[in-house]
This record gives C-alpha cells, structure tokens and sequence, in this order.
C-alpha cells in the first residue's frame, strides 16, 4: 500500500447512532437485551422454565396488518426456523449439563410434548434441518418412546408428500431422500450411545441406522462437543458399544484401563492424528 492510499470504511456497512447522555437509555438496554435473547450459545445455565414458556413466542410469530393491539389486525403466524433451533439447542446444552436428566419429569415430558407437536406435517418436512437436534436431545434424556414417535410421524409426513405436475419417479427419490437424511440425522447422535433401544424405524431401516452410527462412532465423525468427558473419543473407550458417551462414568479404579495406544488413527472430524488403546500397560 502506498502512502497515498486513504483507508475510508465502506459507507453502507457504518451506521452512527448518537444518543445524548442526557436522555433515556432505553434503545441501547433493549439493543443489549436483544443479543443476549438471541444469542445461539449459552455460556451460563439457561432457566428452563422461561425456555418453556418462550417456546411459544419463540418458534412462532405472528403476522399483523395494522396494530398488535388489535385481534382483527392479526393476519396469521408461521412458524420460525431459528426460535425452534435456539430452543433445541438451549434443551440440549441444559441435558448435557445435567447428564441427561434434563430436568424434572414434568419438565422433560413438557419439553417432549412441545417438541412432537412442534415437528408435524408439513412442519416437519420444512425444518428437517432440525432433525437432528430432535434425535440429540431425545437420546441425551434416553427419551425413547418420544424419539419413536417423532420417527413415526416424520415419516408418515414423508410419506403424504405429492407434487403437483411432478413426475411420480421424482416424487418417490425425494421421499426417498428424505428418509435416509432422517435416519442419518438419528445415526449422527445415536454413534455416542448405541446401547440405547432404537424403535420407530422399520426393522431393516434400524439395522442401517445402527451400522451407520457405529461407522460414525468408528471414525470419530460426530459432534464432540456433546461429550460427557471431552477427550474420551481419543481413548479405546470410543470402540467399547455399551460406553454412553453422553455420559462417561469412569470409576477411579479403572482409569489405568483407559489408554492410548500406538496405532494411529486419523481424525476426519479434526484432522488430527490420535491413538486407540487396546492392552494394559
């Protein structure tokens, strides 16, 4: 750069807000409140029973043509992708902490509830981006019976698709494809605890979905931020099934058995090279 060059910053990217220091703070604390609403990540412990209630305000908005005051302004609502995922994310970061309680039975059966209604119909096709935190929190609470249903009826709202003037073959790919992102999205989380009872899926879909979870638990090919001690899938834990990665409970007296080993394994989630313990010392 020269010493003629003048650095001036691109003018539709800098917006200047002046307030008085005199006059209300309203705008800059509702600004603040705002981000820390909207945040994607909590580093502290959400409340989760303000989690519950926003749920409804979250995962949907509504529509007004004139003003919210009045009922016959209100046009309609829809649903909303990022309320929904805030929400899951919120659920799943509070189980995880937990170590899979998840809260109280209420409280877990509530969450549940919300969920299941939430993920129906056309609904469930539109945010089938969310399936897999569906699938996470689900198998992070050991919730069976609601990962079964939302199984079940996904698929069936898979299975009333139609298009109109689309080939029949076309039709049937797209259902196709969707069913097998279903049950990758259900694999992805299902590699940290394949000692958990999968129902819902037909008995050879489950089969494939098992097959595929252990190749992703095999290959250290899922997401490790949701594990119970963060390293372990470094260690000859990662290759023994019936270990809940969730939630790793290691007893003192065998951490001696938990090993590196000097067979190399590469990484495709990191990229690293790491080793796999097989023998004692």
């Amino acid at each position: 750069m020269s010493s003629n060059s003048i650095l001036s910053p691109t003018e539709e990217k800098v917006v200047l807000q002046h307030f008085y220091h005199g006059e209300s703070c309203a705008a800059i604390n509702q600004f603040i409140q705002n981000i820390d609403r909207q945040r994607s990540e909590f580093r502290f412990l959400p409340d989760e029973d303000l989690i519950d209630k926003e749920f409804d305000s979250d995962a949907f908005s509504l529509q007004y043509s004139d003003s919210i005051q009045k009922i016959r302004s209100l046009q309609g609502y829809k649903e909303d992708r990022f309320g929904a995922s805030k929400f899951l994310a919120s659920k799943i970061f509070m189980a995880s902490a937990e170590k899979g309680k998840g809260g109280t039975k209420d409280t877990k059966k509530r969450s549940s509830q919300q969920i299941l209604t939430f993920f129906k119909g056309r609904t469930a096709i539109d945010f089938c981006t969310l399936w897999e935190k569906v699938a996470t929190y689900f198998l992070i609470t050991e919730d069976r019976e609601s990962l079964r249903k939302f199984i079940k009826q996904t698929i069936q709202a898979i299975d009333r698709v139609t298009g109109k003037g689309i080939p029949d073959e076309w039709i049937s790919h797209y259902k196709d494809d969707l069913k097998k992102l279903l049950r990758l999205a259900v694999a992805t989380p299902y590699a940290l605890n394949l000692g958990f009872e999968l129902r819902g899926f037909s008995e050879s879909e489950t089969a494939i979905c098992k097959a595929e979870a252990k190749a992703f638990r095999q290959a250290n090919i899922f997401r490790h931020g949701l594990l119970g001690i963060k390293g372990i899938n470094y260690t000859n834990t990662l290759f023994v099934d019936s270990v809940n990665l969730f939630d790793v409970s290691v007893p003192l007296g065998e951490l001696d058995n938990i090993k590196m080993s000097a067979t190399s394994l590469t990484s495709p989630a990191h990229g690293c090279v790491t080793s796999i313990a097989t023998s004692s010392r």
